[in-house]
């Protein structure tokens, strides 16, 4: 991951030149720009239903991508006639010339010939607002939403083999990114452009300012059938409520890269304030091999090229329905994987859905975890999320999954319809009702909640919150305490290991070492994947002598 310094960068506004010569005579002879004196007023659509502004776009070329996109328009009830087949490389990575050939100009023509979008002369408006002339604009459109079906190629590689080139300043981008900005009709080619939706709490319909952007999704994976079980994992989560923890890995960057820390940092914080149990490591390294993480729903991170740690260990999985991302460079350059960079292993590893970039994309140009956090806790879409954290089109940036799947509505009951998320259920009605108002009335009526419940997991969740307080004397207490009540072995090892990693950063090593070394040496725990995470923290105490 590279930083950016002012001088390097800029987002070019999309008042930016005509993207190649013979597309204003296209759309002119195509009878596709009549005048009008001003542009339609927004509508309200605050109960906007995006499936309806959705196209599935799946690659002929690729065996399999129209069965996927028959299968999940099938789920999501998007009529065929939205279901579109382009024929296209079958490879992940093609150049500039096939995009433009092949992707760009089939969609630019099916959107024209469907009339999905009413395109009209304008005065373009620099963003200090000064005319700099007229050009095509797009100022209503029927689709909204374009999701992108395994087989259609993922990056397009930069025109120039000039080394000395920037990002900036190179074509290279992600094919997702390109699509978002099919109707932006001014933009540039190389280097990447103003997104009008980056930081809207709005509904993407009612964001009038982005007239021409579309939010695109791919859902692809290293086989067919995990692209199946994504759709499936999202639809499940939406009928059955996301219930289950946040893992939150710090990295401690400073500098240039205290950005991407305060991102971390502000999850954390959205999360706990919406009930949502969080487990943050607060250490240079990556969460240790086999470190348990149960019912993991959201996970940040950074900062590796290749998966390795608690997420790439055997036995992991993500919660069905899991939103990740591990933020690196270069996290998405591969999908069709299930050991490369990040984003191929976490969907083999369970997840839903995440968040990547193909090419080098400059930590100021990644998308925010912050951003997209608080847009999907807001009830919006995974589409409308994650692009309202993005904040530049025609770039390198990604998102995998169902860009449908509301995780969180608004609105829904608080009631888990699984009993194994009844806690998740009462821990979040608690938090929400009385966390923000009263936090030490939030605690007794946690521990009383526990008490009455008969439930470890609730004192469990006591300890997390604690741990994030810098109550880490309190916090043991819970651990100890939950650890006492738990009978699966699994629970006892994870409550002892938080509980030793907590009398550590209190100073006291002495205990902590002996709590390591009663978990290494508990018959109960040997066959525990969680054993070896106790005996790699042990052996990092003993160099700390």
């Amino acid at each position: 991951m590279v930083t950016l310094t002012p001088e390097r960068w800029t987002i070019r506004n999309r008042t930016a030149e005509i993207r190649g010569a013979n597309l204003l005579f296209f759309l002119l002879m195509a009878g596709l720009i009549p005048a009008k004196d001003k542009p339609p007023e927004p509508s309200a659509t605050t109960d906007w239903n995006p499936a309806a502004d959705t196209i599935v776009v799946y690659n002929k070329s690729f065996n399999g991508s129209k069965a996927l996109a028959e299968f999940y328009a099938e789920k999501r009830y998007i009529p065929a006639d939205k279901v579109v087949g382009i024929e296209c490389p079958k490879e992940e990575t093609i150049s500039r010339n096939e995009f433009e050939n092949t992707i760009h100009e089939a969609l630019l023509r099916k959107f024209n010939e469907k009339k999905w979008w009413t395109i009209e002369m304008r005065d373009l408006i620099d963003p200090n607002g000064r005319p700099v002339g007229q050009g095509p604009q797009v100022v209503s459109q029927d689709i909204r939403v374009v999701v992108l079906m395994r087989g259609v190629p993922l990056r397009i590689k930069r025109s120039s083999d000039n080394p000395d080139l920037v990002a900036t300043e190179a074509d290279e981008a992600s094919v997702d990114s390109e699509i978002a900005s099919l109707g932006l009709l001014g933009r540039p080619l190389a280097g990447p452009m103003e997104n009008r939706y980056f930081q809207s709490m709005r509904r993407f319909a009612d964001h009038y300012e982005a007239r021409g952007q579309l939010i695109v999704g791919r859902l692809d994976a290293a086989d067919d059938a995990t692209v199946k079980r994504m759709i499936e994992d999202s639809l499940k989560a939406e009928r059955d409520g996301l219930w289950g923890r946040a893992a939150i890995d710090f990295a401690l960057k400073d500098g240039a890269y205290l950005e991407g820390e305060q991102w971390l940092g502000n999850c954390v914080k959205l999360c706990r304030d919406a009930g949502i149990p969080v487990f943050a490591d607060r250490s240079r390294e990556l969460l240790r091999d086999e470190w348990p993480l149960p019912d993991t729903i959201l996970y940040f991170g950074w900062y590796a090229d290749n998966i390795q740690g608690a997420l790439a260990s055997r036995d992991f999985r993500f919660k069905p329905g899991a939103i990740a991302s591990h933020l690196h460079s270069y996290n998405a350059a591969m999908l069709r994987t299930k050991t490369e960079h990040w984003c191929g292993p976490m969907l083999d590893h369970g997840a839903a859905a995440v968040l990547g970039n193909v090419w080098e994309p400059y930590l100021k140009l990644t998308t925010h975890f912050d951003l997209v956090t608080a847009r999907l806790l807001d009830g919006l879409t995974l589409g409308e999320a994650a692009w309202s954290g993005t904040p530049a089109l025609s770039w390198m940036n990604v998102l995998v999954g169902d860009p449908l799947y509301t995780p969180f509505p608004k609105g829904r009951q608080n009631i888990a319809k699984q009993k194994q998320d009844e806690d998740y259920a009462v821990y979040r009605d608690i938090a929400r009702r009385l966390l923000l108002q009263d936090a030490k009335k939030f605690r007794r009526e946690l521990i009383q909640s526990a008490t009455e419940r008969k439930s470890p997991r609730l004192l469990e969740f006591a300890g997390l919150f604690s741990t994030l307080e810098s109550a880490f004397g309190e916090a043991e207490d819970f651990f100890t305490h939950a650890g006492s009540l738990h009978t699966n072995a699994a629970d006892q090892l994870r409550c002892a290991l938080y509980a030793a990693e907590l009398a550590q950063r209190k100073g006291k090593m002495e205990d902590g070492r002996d709590l390591l070394k009663n978990i290494s040496t508990d018959p109960r725990f040997s066959k525990l994947p969680g054993r070896n995470a106790a005996l790699a923290l042990e052996k990092e105490t003993q160099s700390k002598k």
